[in-house]
């Protein structure tokens, strides 16, 4: 008599088929997947790369945990904060739920639309707040918004009002949009252009980052359809736009022998005991004191 030994390795389940349209639809997925983390494939499809900052607005470095940080602040900090030359950390500021009103109403006339956007959001604004911004807000959309019943300003394009989406990652709708809002910021001074003359000049790099610069749309939405990323300067003193830190860092360079490193900590220095138009006119004045005297910067 035999005995039949039970193989224990076998597989008692039928064999699965392959799902040949599951296996493409995974392919695409990390594609996405791998475009939306700036990886190499938005190089091949695009024909070059794209930007290691995935949203210009994300905080970094010291800014990573603010949000956080806020929570505990006093309410001197919170002020200081709510005054960063920064636009990303004046936009944490404003959607705290920990600001205060006056610091909102304060913020909803901010220079960057993306601010006044956080702040008109926020559940803690005043209700005068808000009718001021329906009143003379100068983005047509956001005064609009200002007069609705529920105001529905987060998640929308602070250029057109349209709903925000990839590719473009400026909260605006789309990269036409982006594009526009970038040429529109380097023509009133908002930004800056990093050229050689700026790199000189020694720019603060966390006030450095990259914006849509060109857009040719392409064949089937593909090669050709997404935007250039040209580097530009943002203004790193507090009341003053990128054109104007720029005059600032000339006038010291040009006029005090001084090297751009050296003019950004004497920058910052005043900073502390003068408001930004003040800055601007003592460094740009015809008979400018010698700033390096003042503030112990030794000339190279």
């Amino acid at each position: 008599m035999t005995t039949d030994i039970p193989d224990l390795f076998a597989d008692p389940a039928p064999p699965v088929e392959r799902d040949t349209a599951a296996e493409e639809l995974s392919r695409w997925a990390a594609v996405i997947n791998d475009l939306r983390n700036g990886g190499g494939v938005w190089a091949m499809v695009l024909g070059h790369p794209e930007p290691e900052r995935s949203d210009p607005f994300k905080p970094e470095g010291e800014w990573v945990d603010l949000d956080e940080r806020l929570w505990t602040v006093s309410s001197t900090d919170f002020a200081w904060w709510a005054g960063h030359a920064h636009p990303t950390v004046r936009r944490i500021v404003a959607m705290h739920e920990a600001c205060a009103p006056e610091l909102l109403d304060r913020l909803a006339e901010d220079p960057w639309v993306e601010i006044r956007q956080a702040a008109l959001g926020n559940a803690a604004l005043d209700a005068s707040t808000l009718t001021r911004a329906a009143e003379r807000d100068p983005v047509e959309w956001l005064r609009e918004a200002a007069n609705e019943p529920e105001p529905q300003v987060h998640g929308r394009c602070g250029r057109c009002g349209r709903k925000v989406k990839r590719p473009d990652r400026f909260l605006t709708c789309s990269i036409r949009c982006s594009v526009s809002q970038g040429k529109e910021r380097l023509e009133d001074g908002t930004y800056s252009r990093r050229t050689g003359r700026l790199w000189q000049l020694g720019w603060p790099n966390e006030y450095v980052w990259e914006v849509a610069g060109y857009y040719r749309p392409g064949s089937g939405g593909m090669s050709g359809a997404g935007p250039t990323f040209d580097p530009v300067a943002l203004g790193f003193v507090p009341g003053l736009n990128a054109k104007e830190c720029e005059e600032v860092l000339a006038a010291l360079v040009d006029h005090q022998g001084l090297t751009g490193e050296q003019a950004v900590t004497v920058i910052d220095e005043m900073a502390q005991s003068m408001d930004g138009p003040s800055v601007l006119d003592a460094c740009t004045a015809k008979q400018a004191p010698d700033q390096t005297t003042q503030y112990n910067v030794r000339k190279p």
